[in-house]
């Protein structure tokens, strides 16, 4: 196998450096010095094999690229490998001869006598961490293996008692720029594959998938996976819908990736049919539509009482859609139904077990 030396682009999380030191315990690090072929000409000082491999330290790339091994006949070109993403046609692994000439003038960035490499998976299936973030929903084991089972890399948070906190736990862990949040109650479908790149000048944009509820059979983002940058929970707080709070650019896929099975309990479903009817009344969800708002609200105060537990979503909306209205104006008393004690008090406060007779 050939030296390896990351570059880091960016500035390089003790987590992740840790990570491939143990990983690959002979790799060099340089730090990346104005341009590409600088950085280059720098790192292939410390090489001692006739090839190096060259890598942006903040991705990951399959084991089997580092096998390869270059035709006799191609001895002098730089190999560059193409990531695997069917959303962007970006190279960041190059394979490069230890003699060859590298131009450093300030205004080369880029390598010559290239040879492409397209047949190689660099890029693994999932480019940035995933968090899978239960906060004691019944099924979230259930939801686990599904999700772990095919991405063993997720990770498991157990949530704060405030779910801006959960969310910035999450954002700590994380060793890339962006991370993924799957909710407990979240049923990921196989068709979904975590895929997804975000390109460099949607460096602070949120990403809201589609979920499609159990209950009322609404498609749209409400407890919807989610793809978030890490910068904006060192910049932003709390704020009433998190995700939507967080930052002035959100953008929606309207690709539906999961499930939300929510009413997993009478407090699960109750207490997340009176999150959202309280936020669609209150119209505090940034940039959302006011009339598809209204829709969205009568159905969760009206459909689904045939569904396990949809007694307890019903009543749990009606309720949030008057604390809603009532409060309309009031961010200190909106933001309370992310503090689980307090939602909590007011299941108990308003709702007798059981409602459905056994």
């Amino acid at each position: 196998m050939y030296d390896i030396v990351f570059y880091n682009s960016k500035p390089l999380p003790e987590e992740r450096q840790t990570f491939l030191t143990e990983k690959y315990p002979h790799a060099k690090f340089v730090e990346f010095d104005n341009t590409l072929t600088n950085t280059a000409n720098l790192a292939k000082k410390n090489v001692l094999t006739k090839f190096f491999w060259f890598i942006d330290s903040s991705y990951e790339f399959l084991d089997t690229m580092i096998e390869f091994e270059p035709k006799k006949w191609d001895g002098e070109f730089v190999h560059v490998f193409k990531l695997f993403q069917k959303y962007a046609d970006k190279f960041q692994c190059y394979l490069i001869p230890k003699n060859h000439y590298i131009d450093v003038d300030d205004s080369q960035e880029f390598f010559s006598d290239l040879k492409y490499i397209n047949t190689y998976i660099v890029q693994a299936d999932t480019i940035y961490d995933i968090f899978f973030l239960s906060y004691n929903e019944p099924n979230s084991w259930d939801n686990w293996q599904i999700l772990s089972n095919r991405f063993p890399q997720a990770k498991r948070v157990f949530g704060e008692s405030n779910i801006y906190l959960s969310h910035k736990a999450c954002a700590e862990q994380s060793t890339t720029d962006y991370f993924w949040v799957v909710d407990g109650d979240n049923e990921v479908l196989d068709t979904f594959d975590f895929d997804y790149y975000v390109e460099d000048y949607a460096f602070d944009l949120v990403h809201i998938w589609h979920s499609r509820n159990e209950i009322n059979d609404l498609e749209y983002g409400n407890g919807a996976i989610k793809l978030l940058p890490k910068m904006l929970f060192d910049i932003t707080k709390d704020g009433v819908d998190i995700t939507t709070s967080l930052g002035n650019k959100l953008t929606i896929v309207p690709k539906v990736a999961s499930v939300n099975r929510f009413a997993s309990s009478p407090w699960n479903a109750w207490r997340s049919g009176f999150r959202e009817a309280a936020k669609l009344a209150s119209n505090t969800i940034a940039r959302s539509d006011q009339e598809e708002n209204v829709k969205r609200l009568s159905a969760w105060t009206t459909k689904g009482l045939d569904r396990r537990f949809g007694e307890y979503v019903i009543p749990g909306a009606a309720l949030g859609m008057q604390y809603g209205i009532e409060n309309k104006n009031n961010q200190d008393a909106l933001i309370k139904i992310n503090d689980w004690s307090w939602l909590y008090e007011q299941f108990k406060l308003n709702v007798k077990l059981p409602m459905r007779p056994e």
